[in-house]
């Protein structure tokens, strides 16, 4: 199954998912519009890779197009999209908690209305058996979890096999 048979007609439900054995998933890059902030806590140095964190704080440096951001392997989402994941029965690989975001004068201006309530998204996986994960510079998705993730904005998400 390609991530193209999400769209049109013959599109699987997330019932369908359930135990068919035939899952696949998906190297996915999500919209780079931020950066870590200054109030960002890590656990050990900054420059350790992977990074680290503890307290993510995510300061968008353009205006949030799509439901999910990245940067430096630390994912924010809208809150809504957090709710829809949570509905899949067995949801493996991720947890969600607090986040602090910044949004500049510049960017309230570009994204007149007030920004989505936005959640931290972090990928706890394995590649190819939980339904997120992290290849240490995108999120490695399951079929499930994308039909979910593409049920709101996602123009800037880059899509491709994970093999």
């Amino acid at each position: 199954m390609t991530s193209a048979q999400f769209t049109g007609a013959g599109q699987k439900t997330i019932e369908e998912f359930k135990g068919d054995g035939a899952m696949m998933y998906h190297q996915v890059r999500a919209e780079c519009s931020g950066e870590l902030g200054d109030d960002t806590v890590y656990d050990g140095e900054p420059t350790d890779r992977p990074i680290k964190v503890k307290k993510l704080q995510f300061d968008f440096i353009s205006p949030p197009n799509d439901a999910l951001h990245c940067t430096m392997n630390q994912y924010v989402g809208w809150k809504k999209l957090e709710d829809e994941l949570k509905k899949l029965p067995d949801l493996t690989g991720i947890e969600f908690d607090d986040v602090l975001i910044y949004a500049d004068e510049q960017i309230e201006e570009l994204h007149p209305d007030p920004l989505p309530e936005f959640r931290w998204f972090k990928l706890t996986g394995r590649a190819g058996i939980d339904d997120f994960a992290s290849n240490g510079l995108d999120a490695i998705v399951s079929d499930r979890a994308l039909a979910v993730i593409k049920q709101f904005p996602h123009e800037y998400l880059k899509i491709s096999p994970y093999k």
